[in-house]
């Protein structure tokens, strides 16, 4: 077969957008993956590509994995122990660690530690 017609071929696989063949329009977050909750690509790119440097993985908060092992319902909205509701992940830690927690050489995840 001609270098072409391969060429040919691939292009064809690429532009495939049926689900089963491209597994990145079906994604499906489960046990074999990881979600990055609250991380800015560029500046994941700059820390491993541009400085050459290696990156960790961040455990949900304390009063998250808290809420988690006290009640096991998806459905229930996060609270702290004097019942005040805790704000989705994001903006908790926008309040808690700033702009900051972008240019740390972490990455946050939504999982308990004996999960990650």
């Amino acid at each position: 077969m001609l270098v072409e017609q391969q060429l040919d071929i691939a292009r064809l696989e690429l532009l495939d957008m049926g689900l089963r063949a491209n597994p990145q329009l079906n994604y499906r977050s489960g046990s074999r993956s990881l979600d990055i909750i609250d991380e800015q690509s560029a500046h994941i790119f700059d820390i491993l590509v541009e400085q050459e440097s290696t990156m960790s993985f961040l455990p949900l908060p304390d009063a998250y994995q808290q809420k988690i092992a006290d009640d096991e319902d998806e459905g229930a909205f996060f609270q702290t122990d004097d019942n005040t509701e805790l704000p989705p992940l994001d903006l908790y830690l926008e309040q808690k660690k700033g702009a900051s927690r972008f240019s740390d050489k972490y990455l946050q995840t939504g999982l308990i530690p004996a999960k990650l």
